[in-house]
């Protein structure tokens, strides 16, 4: 039978949300993680929010999340990655675990 790892995140996990627009800012300000940081893009966005590892990212170099979609991160420092969008104002949520 196969062994199974257990890591508790009691008390670990941290939720947010945060707007993000054309200049790229920091996704969240948690500096820890035990597994990483989920990031889900809100139903009502209309473009693809891009996710980097620093300042510089954008459209092009960046990964995309759908409206609607989310991309799990195993990061141990979540406020290293950063967000941008295309054009506009678009919505996303965040859990750090």
């Amino acid at each position: 039978m196969p062994s199974v790892e257990k890591t508790s995140v009691e008390g670990a996990v941290r939720t947010g949300q945060k707007t993000a627009d054309t200049t790229a800012s920091k996704v969240c300000e948690v500096n820890h993680a035990v597994r990483g940081i989920l990031i889900v893009a809100d139903e009502s966005n209309g473009a693809q929010i891009y996710v980097g590892g620093d300042a510089g990212v954008t459209n092009q170099n960046g990964m995309p999340i759908s409206a609607g979609k989310g991309l799990f991160i195993e990061v141990a420092d979540p406020s290293s990655l950063y967000v941008v969008t295309q054009a506009g104002s678009l919505t996303l949520s965040w859990m750090v675990l």
